[in-house]
């Protein structure tokens, strides 16, 4: 599943997703790798667009990365709604991005002057939008609940990226799609340092 999410002219917000049906590797041996499990997976090529609107009808369970200074040192997931998902971006991630990375790079700015900013700055200010996740000293943005969404600016180094940055414009957080009871769960990963 390949997602973005975009900003319509008249302002309502909506999460694009590309969908493709999983096809068994045992249904097609030749389009998985030679050592792949029968039971594994590939996405198929008949693709299938839908927007979600960014509302209350989308449930959103998000897993950022536990923050051991707030008091917890496993992942909490935070549910919430596509209204909530588009505020933290329309008003949060977005904007920061854009200004504490985004438009400095474009206007020449080093990436790793960029990076060496914003590390600074979340050392220095709490409530600087982005800091350190304390295990990986990944860059990270502040979320809700002290805890931390992944936000690496090294993405500017790919210039093949959209805005906003990664493979599924959601800063490559990984991304699942469930319909249950015909109503949209959407997962979003954005914990995943490596792996």
């Amino acid at each position: 599943m390949t997602l973005w999410h975009f900003f319509s002219a008249d302002s309502s917000k909506a999460l694009r997703f590309e969908i493709s049906r999983w096809i068994l590797c045992s249904e097609a041996p030749d389009r998985c790798p030679p050592d792949a499990m029968a039971e594994g997976v590939f996405a198929g090529d008949d693709v299938t667009v839908r927007d979600v609107p960014l509302d209350d009808a989308l449930t959103v369970v998000f897993w950022p990365l536990a923050n051991p200074f707030a008091g917890f040192e496993e992942n909490v997931a935070l549910v919430g709604s596509g209204t909530g998902l588009g505020e933290l971006l329309t008003s949060g991630i977005d904007p920061a991005l854009r200004t504490w990375v985004l438009d400095p790079y474009e206007a020449g700015v080093p990436i790793e002057e960029i990076i060496s900013t914003v590390t600074a700055l979340g050392r220095e200010f709490e409530d600087f939008p982005f800091g350190e996740d304390p295990v990986t000293t990944t860059i990270c943005y502040r979320a809700p609940e002290d805890t931390w969404l992944l936000a690496n600016p090294v993405w500017l180094t790919h210039p093949d990226d959209p805005w906003p940055p990664g493979y599924n414009g959601l800063y490559d957080w990984w991304t699942t799609l469930e319909i249950r009871d015909g109503s949209p769960i959407l997962y979003l990963h954005a914990n995943l340092v490596a792996g």
